[in-house]
């Protein structure tokens, strides 16, 4: 009478270190070379790529439409230097504060497309390091095609009885 696989693992010490009794009596098919296979990974590396894909998957800020707000701003308080250069009479603080208006908006324009460039180089760095934790990873078995596999003809092939 078979057991269940619920008694099997109350009554085998053997199933608290992973191994499952199997009856003598059973069919087991074995799975072709092209079919899917499983590979094991250690708790510590899933959690390391868990975590680099967690960095990873957050999409860079685009900050495109700043600096191109800032460079407009910059250009039309450069142009607006013109007629107040030509203009007679302006108060004295006029052309010094657009002058500087002109200058920090250019330099808040270049400084921000340097952030960008700076968060993509690190977001391209931390793809390299997680497809080079992966590389790792995967080296450590044998990954690639599954080896040949011998066809076994059950009526060429008796096994021994175990006489118990």
């Amino acid at each position: 009478m078979p057991q269940s696989l619920s008694s099997i693992t109350t009554q085998n010490p053997l199933c608290q270190n992973g191994s499952v009794r199997v009856q003598r009596n059973m069919d087991i098919s074995i799975p072709s070379p092209d079919s899917d296979r499983g590979m094991a990974i250690r708790c510590a590396d899933w959690k390391r790529l868990e975590k680099n894909l967690a960095y990873v998957s957050n999409p860079p800020k685009d900050y495109s439409a700043l600096y191109s707000a800032l460079f407009g701003f910059s250009g039309s308080a450069w142009l607006s230097l013109i007629p107040f250069a030509i203009t007679k009479n302006l108060p004295a603080w006029v052309m010094p504060s657009s002058i500087a208006l002109a200058v920090t908006s250019l330099f808040c324009g270049i400084f921000v497309v340097i952030i960008g460039r700076d968060q993509r180089e690190t977001r391209k760095t931390m793809l390299t390091a997680l497809l080079d934790d992966v590389a790792e990873i995967g080296s450590r078995f044998a990954i690639g095609p599954a080896p040949a596999r011998q066809i076994i003809d059950a009526s060429e092939n008796k096994l021994p009885q175990n006489s118990e």
